[in-house]
């Protein structure tokens, strides 16, 4: 399955694709494979990661995006772009998930040739349509790799012209992963970030909340760290004292941070503390 898409890759002189599929269709695994493919074969791939429930490249509630030329740093948690979403379920904020994508996908493409794009599971009924259509059409997809079972994928698929889409059937490898399992490895994920934290004292004009069902006093919010417009790390929303917010986070106190960006998820103390 990997060859068929490296080579339709390159003998379409595909420069952007996208690969989209329900959850445990084996998606993330053929974006990986592809990627690996191509740079043994002396290719520099972006990779960008818009699967913000289950992270490939960086961590959940993101999207980010690597340049790589070495297969050796496939498993490094390393990005050179990071977008805080602030969420792990992309029907919350279709338009923010889809800026998100955007954004990194245009960081990638001025420096690589070719763009792999991984997504969420999220593909059915209207919201799965549009983040799928919107995100193909926005960021100009040369190339639609779908992996349907049955005919989940007809009304996104369907508005493809024929010679940009590659149907395939997923897997008989693909295993199924349980709704705990999912939530067991983003813990882990969160849990292996937030190790050594600094506690930063954040005046409330530097805050910004970025969704309107946000409990504003909720202790445990993810949030992200922006400098010069960039997410540079996440952090933990610790406290609320008067006039400032407390934030843990990896991100040393050395960093100018210009903005705290709270999400609306939260983590559980035992993730970090």
């Amino acid at each position: 399955m990997v060859e068929v898409v490296v080579e339709e890759i390159l003998k379409g002189k595909h420069t952007s694709v996208i690969f989209i599929g329900d959850t445990d269709t084996g998606k993330t695994t053929l974006w990986r494979l592809t990627a690996e493919a191509l740079i043994s074969r002396g290719h520099t791939i972006g990779l960008v990661d818009s699967d913000i429930g289950q992270a490939s490249l960086f961590l959940p509630a993101t999207v980010s995006a690597k340049v790589v030329s070495s297969t050796e740093v496939l498993d490094s948690r390393d990005v050179d772009f990071i977008y805080f979403v602030g969420l792990f379920n992309p029907a919350l904020s279709l338009e923010n998930h889809i800026r998100a994508a955007k954004r990194a996908f245009e960081f990638a493409k001025k420096r690589a040739p070719i763009v792999l794009l991984d997504t969420t599971g999220l593909v059915r009924g209207r919201y799965g349509q549009k983040l799928k259509l919107e995100k193909i059409r926005q960021l100009d997809i040369s190339l639609v790799v779908a992996l349907q079972r049955q005919d989940e994928l007809e009304h996104i698929i369907s508005h493809v012209p024929e010679e940009r889409l590659l149907l395939l059937k997923p897997s008989p490898l693909v295993r199924q992963r349980p709704r705990t399992e999912r939530i067991s490895y983003r813990r882990n994920l969160f849990r292996q970030y937030f190790r050594d934290l600094y506690l930063h004292q954040v005046p409330f004009n530097k805050v910004r909340f970025l969704y309107s069902f946000t409990p504003r006093t909720q202790k445990g919010l993810l949030c992200g760290l922006v400098s010069e417009g960039q997410t540079i790390g996440l952090g933990i929303v610790e406290d609320y004292a008067k006039g400032a917010l407390e934030v843990l986070s990896p991100v040393g106190l050395e960093e100018r941070i210009d903005r705290y960006l709270v999400g609306g998820v939260f983590l559980e103390e035992e993730v970090y503390i």
